[in-house]
């Protein structure tokens, strides 16, 4: 931050001379401008205007961080000959996330023997395909890799495989997959000699629990570990796995997040008994729907703390619960989250919060019954980025919190405190939004979290399109909107909404996702609304196929001129041709590449 500090310092006391052109700036002053830009972004603007900006960008020895996401079809052959090609030897970061950037992976990767100063690569949304198998093959003569992410956007085969190549990477510290897979795979053999340098290792994708341990041992010098997605083993059961446990001890790690999926708490007892008796921060979120309450014994979590976790500071824990509202089983629960407030708990600090909401599903027959969604969760954790707004905030949390998640309007009405460093704000599913009065959430949000920092707005609920509006007036610099639905416009009302037509000029939205269905008209409207737009991810039915597409490609040439991406969340019989068949005949788009990745339809031009 300091540097950051000095490096701006430096820049403003240099252009406080009088001038009046960019290009009359010195070499020195550009390139510290030019550092602060994505370098593809930069040749794509400056190379063209003279002699000068073109030797500037050619014979300088900065290193280059390139990020490749939407590169344009029409830009892919100047990228390989005057940027990667020319400049290998300076890359330092690599970043490819273009599901259609095959070509330019396997370009990039023959080049390997320039590519010496390579320290991180981030391989996002991308198709496991022959070309991401040859870039995996390849990692290992990148000798100066310290960070490496890998996320696909299909299932791949084996990913075993690629686990134990990651693993034969000597300088290799951050690691961060998810990987998908059709099925929970056979786990990789406990290590022997093959062991990782790995010290920060996330795995997005499903693991078993006996895969998560054999994964342990090939990490000895791990402090942060991360599996987001731990199931139950099918293959052996948790007595076996716990003989695998006297085989390890790692002294390193410190830092563990797991989010669990129906694995019992007999289970989670021999995952703890010997593997992470050092560990000092513990997030925990068991997905325990329709299960009893073993997870909620306070005396038995007590007794694993004192036991197998002496040196835990930090307890984070959020844990989901559907019950039959008619079921005694709602009486033990509230029983049960009483003994989380015995001496124990409250010598650590260690307080939970319990929210109650009222469900209706549907079983056999379509009778509908209604149950209980219980969720239970820490309140005090000091190092939680993510937060779920309830009556209490401690005041070692508000400092660090970049995310705020809501389930229910009252806590924002009860809630008194200010959280300054909120960047990402999530409506819950459980949240009622106000049907008619658009002015009373975003008013009130704007006393708890400074709205115009924003640049994330999630709604996983309901909410009337003139609400929509209402609140991105209020966060005009959020860049990615994702929403479940809205409801059909009122062009006549909206027409008189001078928000909307103030948002319009205003808003900063990049990144736009409709979950559910849409129609044509709200398309219009969302379209209108964002000229920024760059990527665009909706879902309609077969009958407005090419109603919409049509509109969208045809919109490209005036009001969203930066769009370049399109991705479609369901997909009907024959779709492709359907659409090829529309663009082809209507003549939409010159040059564009198409195709379908785990049941999504990705078009990019």
């Amino acid at each position: 931050m300091e540097q950051t500090q000095n490096l701006d310092y430096n820049i403003k006391e240099k252009l406080s001379m009088k001038i009046t052109k960019f290009e009359d700036l010195s070499n020195e002053i550009i390139y510290e401008v030019f550092d602060y830009l994505n370098h593809l972004e930069t040749v794509y603007s400056f190379y063209d205007l003279n002699e000068r900006f073109q030797n500037s960008l050619i014979n300088s020895n900065y290193p280059l961080h390139i990020n490749i996401s939407s590169i344009l079809a029409s830009k892919f052959q100047f990228t390989i000959t005057n940027i990667i090609n020319s400049h290998c030897y300076r890359i330092k970061t690599l970043r490819l996330s273009n599901p259609f950037a095959s070509d330019m992976f396997l370009f990039i990767f023959r080049q390997i023997s320039n590519i010496n100063q390579l320290q991180s690569l981030i391989l996002s949304q991308i198709s496991y395909d022959n070309s991401l198998n040859k870039i995996i093959n390849s990692l290992h003569l990148f000798s100066k890799l310290i960070s490496l992410t890998i996320k696909t956007i299909d299932k791949v085969r084996n990913q075993n495989d690629i686990y134990l190549k990651i693993f034969q990477l000597s300088s290799l510290k951050y690691c961060r997959l998810s990987i998908k897979s059709s099925e929970l795979p056979v786990s990789v053999p406990l290590a022997t000699n093959q062991l990782s340098s790995i010290e920060y290792l996330s795995i997005e994708n499903c693991v078993s629990i006996t895969q998560m341990n054999n994964l342990l041992s090939y990490i000895p010098h791990i402090r942060y570990l991360t599996f987001e997605n731990v199931a139950v083993d099918l293959h052996s059961h948790y007595q076996i796995f716990n003989t695998y446990n006297q085989l390890f001890n790692i002294n390193t790690l410190t830092n563990i997040s797991l989010q669990l999926y129906s694995i019992g708490f007999n289970q989670l007892e021999s995952l703890f008994s010997d593997v992470y008796y050092h560990i000092k921060v513990l997030r925990l979120s068991p997905c325990l729907k329709f299960q009893s309450l073993e997870y909620l014994n306070a005396n038995r979590w007590e007794q694993l703390i004192r036991n197998h976790l002496p040196s835990l500071r930090i307890f984070d824990y959020y844990c989901e619960f559907i019950f039959h509202r008619y079921l005694s089983s709602r009486f033990e629960y509230k029983a049960a989250i009483q003994q989380f407030r015995s001496p124990f708990w409250i010598e650590r600090q260690w307080f939970f919060q319990s929210d109650c909401d009222h469900q209706q599903l549907f079983g056999r027959g379509y009778h509908p019954k209604i149950y209980r969604h219980i969720m239970f969760y820490s309140i005090n954790s000091s190092r939680r980025k993510c937060y779920i707004l309830s009556n209490q905030l401690y005041e070692t949390s508000i400092n660090l919190i970049k995310h705020l998640q809501i389930p229910k309007i009252y806590l924002i009405i009860n809630f008194h405190d200010y959280l300054p460093h909120v960047t990402q704000l999530t409506f819950l599913n459980t949240f009622k939004m106000p049907r008619y009065d658009y002015y009373f959430i975003p008013n009130s949000l704007n006393r708890i979290i400074p709205l115009k920092q924003l640049t994330k707005l999630t709604l996983h609920c309901y909410c009337p399109f003139c609400g929509i509006i209402e609140l991105l007036y209020l966060t005009s610099n959020v860049h990615t909107l994702e929403l479940d639905s809205f409801d059909k416009p009122n062009f006549l009302s909206i027409e008189n909404n001078n928000t909307f037509h103030l948002l319009l000029h205003a808003n900063q939205i990049k990144n736009l996702t409709i979950r559910k269905v849409v129609i044509l008209d709200q398309v219009k409207l969302l379209v209108h609304l964002c000229p920024q737009l760059e990527s665009l991810t909706i879902n309609f039915h077969r009958n407005d196929l090419n109603s919409i597409i049509q509109f969208i490609l045809l919109e490209t040439k005036c009001h969203i001129r930066y769009l370049s991406s399109l991705y479609i969340l369901k997909r009907f019989k024959d779709f492709l041709k359907l659409i090829k068949n529309l663009i082809d005949s209507e003549k939409l788009l010159d040059d564009y590449e198409i195709k379908i990745i785990n049941g999504r339809v990705y078009l990019c031009w």
